[in-house]
């Protein structure tokens, strides 16, 4: 499946998002790193990962296709995570309650093995993006 990796200004924050426009089926997303901002128009699939017709009795064509939109224009913030093999995770959290869960889990791992070096949340209030350290390896 052939994609359009491109950069672009948050709708939100107006900082640096990253849009992945997969061309072959008009699939979208849009996720912003220092917001959480996120954007996706998806064909819907089951299971299988086979795609899901409207209409059963046709064939599949792009216009036959179930699609989901979803946007996020509001969320509580973003997270990142970075793993000790230089791997970093990224993601939206959508209310305080997600952002609660998330600190929790992270900071549980303390006392336990694990290969986190650095989870960090930012979030988007008063014009400003504020980003606060979750945990730090030693």
């Amino acid at each position: 499946m052939g994609s359009v990796i491109d950069y672009i200004e948050c709708p939100r924050c107006e900082q640096e998002a990253f849009s992945d426009y997969y061309y072959k089926t008009g699939e979208e997303y849009i996720n912003c790193n220092s917001c959480g901002y996120h954007y996706s128009f998806v064909i819907k699939r089951d299971e299988e990962g086979n795609m899901i017709k409207i209409d059963e009795s046709k064939d599949l064509a792009i216009d036959n296709v179930v699609r989901e939109e979803k946007e996020i224009k509001e969320p509580y913030g973003a997270y990142s995570i970075e793993f000790d093999n230089g791997v970093r995770s990224c993601g939206t959290l959508e209310t305080e309650k997600d952002y609660d869960e998330f600190a929790s889990e992270i900071v549980s791992f303390a006392d336990q093995e694990h290969n986190i070096q650095e989870a960090i949340v930012s979030r988007f209030t008063e014009g400003k993006i504020n980003r606060v350290t979750i945990f730090k390896n030693k």
